[in-house]
């Protein structure tokens, strides 16, 4: 399939079963999220095709759903495919490989169920930023500029915006163009997400220093709202029983696997995250003077 129409994939004619491939991975998790949006649907992590076939087919309460599991492309045939349609019911599957041979039976037989999707360009990179946030244009691109045309990135990037710009208590389109302005010129400077990796691998003596390299080109709010995700996301990954049901994106996964090689634990990820969210809210209520907050927050650490 050329281009996706996720009408087209909802009717009633349409496979119940999708493969997934391409460069960018980011758009192809940003895809099932909104297609499963669409129809209300749970997303349901499995660890094999057997298991999302399992979970609609049998038992008292049957599932129903998106059902999105990784696989092997050479260890797909029609047969399972088939069977996958032909039991699954109302709910879907999304089959998510590696890579593609296009020489093979089974993707000539089911070649409407495969989505590739490969790295967009930025018109429509800045198209799909500001269907995200009222900001204008220019700033639209300089997001996707920023973040090398990177969707992980940029949908960390979106998502740090909208907590910034919520912060401020302002109009929407006032706000998330003030929050871009902030967050962007500087973000990528050293680097807040540099620094707030930094923080699982460097003693707080370290990060001291570091911060006080870098603290008037980064915005001190940046760096707390961003720890904050990059701890939760981190604590996902470490309470995860299998690295590829983590229901996190491929990027941000990868990011938070390299996190947990510093040795942080779960109980610090909770402790650190739970310091970050009370150091905010002093913030908000005036009792913690912004410029000191990054200081305050790694004597604690």
């Amino acid at each position: 399939m050329a281009k996706i129409n996720l009408a087209e994939m909802m009717k009633e004619s349409s496979p119940f079963v999708y493969i997934m491939y391409g460069t960018d991975w980011s758009d192809i998790d940003n895809t099932i999220a909104t297609f499963a949006s669409l129809l209300e649907y749970d997303i349901i992590h499995t660890e094999s095709i057997l298991t999302a076939i399992k979970g609609c087919t049998q038992g008292f309460i049957k599932q129903q759903g998106v059902f999105v599991t990784r696989y092997n492309f050479k260890d797909l045939d029609k047969d399972l495919l088939s069977r996958i349609n032909n039991t699954i019911g109302t709910s879907y599957v999304f089959i998510i490989v590696d890579d593609v041979d296009k020489r093979t039976i089974v993707y000539k037989q089911y070649k409407d169920s495969f989505i590739e999707l490969n790295n967009p360009s930025e018109q429509s990179l800045v198209k799909f930023i500001m269907s995200q946030l009222k900001i204008t244009t220019d700033r639209a691109i300089t997001i996707a500029k920023s973040c090398n045309g990177d969707r992980g990135l940029i949908y960390n990037t979106i998502e740090q915006i909208h907590i910034m710009s919520k912060s401020l208590g302002k109009i929407e389109a006032i706000a998330d163009n003030e929050a871009t302005d902030e967050l962007i010129p500087n973000i990528y400077v050293m680097s807040v997400f540099e620094f707030v990796n930094e923080m699982f691998i460097s003693s707080p003596k370290d990060l001291l220093t570091i911060w006080g390299d870098i603290k008037q080109d980064i915005s001190p709010f940046a760096v707390l709202s961003i720890a904050y995700k990059a701890h939760m996301n981190t604590l996902q990954v470490l309470t995860s029983t299998n690295p590829d049901v983590t229901g996190l994106d491929k990027w941000t996964t990868t990011q938070a696997i390299e996190r947990t090689k510093g040795g942080i634990t779960v109980l610090e990820c909770k402790r650190r995250m739970s310091f970050i969210k009370e150091c905010i809210a002093c913030i908000k209520e005036g009792k913690l003077p912004l410029d000191y907050a990054i200081e305050y927050l790694l004597m604690f650490f």
